[in-house]
Formats: structure tokens, sequence, C-alpha cells
């Protein structure tokens, strides 16, 4: 594929993605939409080009936290946790990439809900997808912190259990046992992931609705 193509092609994925971000905008606070959506474009472009997950923490005040991962896989440096969990006035939003175009990761909802101040959740997938999430009540509606610790981590653990049984489910539509499955091909590592997070996320937003947050999904 030339320069034009390659340039087309990103034009097209992030017009799909602008199309599902303008879906979620009515969420979002007034001004920080178009700074939201410019680090998730960026973010997009990045991971295009160079095959890696990468990840910004933006808030109201105009703050930037950039993380560059390799592949799959990014590591919060210890500076940027100590930045993000010590900020009270201005819910950060945590946008990233995922190569392969799944939901979130396990990881992922690890970070959004021990990141108390992490309002927002974005992942953008490299065929176009967008997935969102957006914390209720239980974290901003003065509840003791001692109530959402406990909830956390009962949820992380329920989430654990959630993935385990969507992973078994798609190793007995396939005729795969655990090991197979490990040992198999990345092709189709990489398909039972994709169905795996898809399903966990569709499962765990029908879970936080009873605390009112708010979710969206959009790509197959």
């Amino acid at each position: 594929m030339d320069s034009n193509e390659n340039l087309a092609n990103e034009n097209i994925i992030v017009e799909e993605v602008f199309r599902h971000f303008m879906a979620i905008a009515p969420l979002l606070n007034h001004d920080e939409k178009a700074r939201i959506f410019y680090y998730l474009k960026k973010i997009l472009l990045y991971g295009l080009r160079n095959g890696v997950e990468n990840v910004f923490f933006t808030n109201g005040k105009n703050v930037a936290l950039y993380c560059e991962g390799v592949e799959s896989q990014v590591t919060i440096k210890p500076e940027i946790k100590e930045i993000v969990n010590s900020e009270t006035d201005y819910p950060w939003t945590f946008i990233h990439n995922h190569p392969n175009s799944t939901a979130f990761s396990y990881n992922d909802y690890s970070v959004f809900l021990n990141y108390i101040f992490v309002k927002n959740m974005f992942v953008c997938g490299h065929n176009g997808n967008l997935y969102f999430l957006q914390k209720g009540v239980l974290f901003y509606n003065e509840s003791p912190q001692s109530e959402v610790r406990v909830f956390i981590d009962e949820f992380l653990i329920k989430i654990e259990k959630m993935q385990l049984a969507w992973t078994k489910c798609y190793c007995e539509m396939h005729n795969y046992t655990i090991e197979t499955l490990t040992s198999s091909c990345t092709e189709i590592q990489l398909k039972c992931v994709k169905f795996v997070m898809d399903n966990l996320f569709d499962e765990i937003c029908k879970e936080l609705l009873n605390y009112d947050f708010r979710f969206y999904r959009e790509g197959e």
C-alpha cells in the first residue's frame, strides 16, 4: 500500500471514529470535547502508523500526560499515576488505542476503577471501533470512600470471573481447550481476545447501569 492509500485509509478510520465520538459528545463537558477528540485522533494516528498502543490522560486544566507502549500493552509511569491520583478539582479522561480493535482489557478496567479521578475512558480500534465508559454516582455522589473501595475490589474480582467464563465459552464454541487455545496461532488467539473483550464489555455495562454509569460501543 503506497503513501496515498495509507493516508486515504487513515482518513476513513478517523472519520468513522469522529462519527462515533459525536454520539458520545453530549456526555462530555462542553469545554473539553474538542481537546478530547484532538488527543483521540492523535493517539489513533500514531497507533496506525507505528502499530503500538499509546495513552493520554487529559483534564479540564488542559493538562495532557502521555505514555507510549509496545504493541498491545502500555505501562503507566509512576509519576503519571501520582499526578492523576492527586487531582481532585478536574476529572481526568483516559484515552488510548487498541491495535487489535477490541474493547477494554482487564487492566483498563482496573485503571478506570482504581484511579478515582478518571471519570471518562475511551479506547479506539484501528478498524474505527470506539468504546466509552463514564463513572456514575457511586463515585461522584458523596459515597463513603470505604464503600467505593469495597465496590472496586469486589467488581474487579467479578470481571476476572466474567473474563474466564467468556474465554471458556469461546473454547466450547470452537472445540478448544484452554491449553490448545494458548498454543494456537496468533490469528486464532486474536479472534478469541476480540470475542472475550467485546462480550465482557457488554456484560460489564449491564452491571454498571445499576450505578448510573454511562457507556457506548460502536463497531464489530
